[in-house]
């Protein structure tokens, strides 16, 4: 008979190892849960989005075309007389991510 060399205990005659396989296989199962939870969850982050409508106070959750890690969208024009040379470099950089992800697919018009 095989025995545990840490226990020194037969394999076949107390519930040792019995016990043993539960323990993996749960932990196993929390292991692929966890995992799967956290690509979930990163699809949603990557795949899915929340953009302002520039015109009235409204938020609207939409699907990215691709993936991208930016969550909230908002652009700094609006239905103002600025034009995209008077914003700043982080402003231009956020109204070109509005236009790519919202403004050219229809969504805020």
């Amino acid at each position: 008979m095989k025995q545990f060399p840490s226990l020194g205990v037969p394999v076949g005659q107390s519930g040792i190892s019995g016990n043993i396989k539960i323990v993996n296989m749960s932990r196993l199962k929390i292991m692929a849960f966890a995992g799967i939870l956290v690509a979930v969850l990163l699809a949603i982050r990557l795949f899915c989005g929340v953009y302002q409508h520039d015109e009235y106070p409204e938020s609207h959750f939409f699907i990215k075309h691709r993936p991208v890690w930016k969550w909230c969208f908002h652009s700094p024009i609006g239905m103002s007389d600025l034009k995209y040379s008077d914003l700043t470099k982080e402003q231009q950089k956020e109204q070109d991510y509005f236009d790519k992800f919202i403004s050219k697919r229809g969504m805020s018009r």
